[in-house]
């Protein structure tokens, strides 16, 4: 468990982009964890923008509604982006 919720982030956004950068994959799986701890905090914009992200690394269904929902919630339900995630994908 983490003590210190503001090392831990930092200790997240380090792995994102210091070297050696971790794979799709694993940058997916962060930004997901990232952007539902943002989400818990009510930073619904920052948690869209990072589950987003999360989603366009692996376009995976679950991914792409989490990350419509935060855009929902941070009072952008038409932004373009996040149509993208349930209309592209789908029609594909």
């Amino acid at each position: 468990m983490n003590a210190d919720p503001q090392a831990a982030s930092a200790r997240a956004r380090a792995l994102l982009s210091d070297p050696p950068v971790p794979g799709a994959n694993q940058r997916s799986a962060l930004l997901h964890m990232m952007g539902n701890r943002a989400m818990g905090l009510g930073r619904m914009e920052e948690a869209a923008r990072m589950l987003e992200a999360s989603w366009t690394l692996v376009p995976s269904p679950a991914r792409g509604v989490r990350a419509a929902t935060a855009w929902y919630h941070a009072g952008r339900p038409w932004r373009r982006g996040a149509c993208s995630i349930g209309c592209s994908r789908a029609a594909s």
